[in-house]
């Protein structure tokens, strides 16, 4: 099920998300007493974290109930600026949310798939059978149709058992060594929030949501069993 909300402004859009997020947070603090996500990196969803630790949303998130995991990252070493947590490390120690519910990827030098196999056993730790793995998930959108570190054509968009692997791919000028979420854990995932802002991604919305290509893009292989996908787009990036 999949639902395209669009919203007139880049911060219209970050404030949407931040309902939706918190709504989501609550509920499942009410049903098992924590929150899981997955946050996103890159510019777009820097907005919607700052609005998260600010007034009124930092009343209302339970940031102490929170488990916070990436959604992706680059396999480099922890404070380098081209890791996607390196900006958000901050705004959670600023929300109150306990280190050790704080999971940053690991960094293996020089081995990915260490460091994506240490990130699986951290994800899988505290799921209960039947739960979600997460409640909810940001994710992005590149120019390329990727989501995540999920790009076309690489071997981790066939991975069916594993739910965090290491995969590499020559984007624009960024770090090419990844580690990703896959389609199968993604499938277990309450909430996801496609966060897309600005013209420059339009063309790739279109083509996401025109239906599946062949083969079909990333983003038009995420799927969830427990909850909706929603596309949260600001006028310049909508079709």
């Amino acid at each position: 099920m999949s639902e395209v909300v669009v919203k007139p402004t880049a911060e219209a859009v970050a404030a949407e998300a931040a309902e939706r997020l918190v709504q989501a947070a609550q509920a499942a603090v009410a049903r098992r007493g924590r929150f899981r996500v997955a946050l996103a990196g890159g510019n777009t969803p820097m907005a919607l974290y700052r609005l998260l630790v600010a007034e009124p949303y930092r009343q209302r998130m339970p940031w102490p109930q929170a488990e916070v995991f990436w959604g992706d990252e680059r396999h480099l070493p922890p404070g380098d600026p081209g890791r996607n947590d390196t900006a958000v490390l901050p705004l959670l120690a600023e929300a109150g949310v306990p280190p050790a519910q704080i999971h940053p990827a690991p960094y293996i030098p020089d081995n990915p798939d260490a460091s994506a196999r240490a990130y699986e056993v951290a994800l899988r730790r505290g799921w209960d059978a039947g739960e979600p793995l997460l409640d909810a998930a940001l994710l992005g959108l590149g120019t390329d149709g990727h989501t995540a570190s999920l790009f076309p054509g690489t071997p981790a968009l066939e991975e069916t058992a594993r739910l965090v692997v290491a995969n590499r791919a020559a984007y624009e000028d960024r770090h090419p060594e990844r580690i990703t979420l896959t389609l199968p854990a993604l499938a277990e995932t309450g909430l996801i929030l496609f966060l897309v802002t600005g013209a420059a991604k339009r063309e790739a919305v279109r083509r996401a949501l025109a239906g599946p290509e062949d083969p079909p893009l990333p983003a038009q292989r995420v799927r969830s069993r427990f909850g909706p996908v929603v596309w949260l787009l600001d006028e310049a990036a909508a079709p």
